[in-house]
């Protein structure tokens, strides 16, 4: 996997490269439960409150209900994902 970037890059940048890395890695080991989760609220079509949110909560229910589907990594990088997402909604107007 790449390292998510950090220095320079705003919130929703972040989000996508997250995004995109799991949706790589998901597809590579066809890790079907994961990527449905992925593919409900990503690729963000804008970055309104709505979508931001439904990105949040879908992929924490991912953690909660199907960690065991999970690796290390993609969970670390599903928790930095929420957060950067969270971040976000505290900065977007509704």
């Amino acid at each position: 996997m790449c390292a998510v970037p950090s220095e320079g890059v705003s919130d929703a940048d972040h989000i996508e490269t997250i995004c995109l890395i799991l949706f790589d890695d998901w597809c590579a080991t066809r890790s079907i439960i994961p990527l449905i989760y992925l593919m409900q609220c990503w690729p963000l079509l804008d970055r309104k409150v709505g979508r931001i949110s439904l990105l949040s909560s879908t992929l924490a229910e991912l953690l909660k209900y199907h960690a065991d589907a999970l690796t290390p990594e993609q969970t670390r990088l599903l928790g930095e994902l929420i957060y950067y997402a969270n971040n976000l909604l505290m900065h977007i107007t509704p």
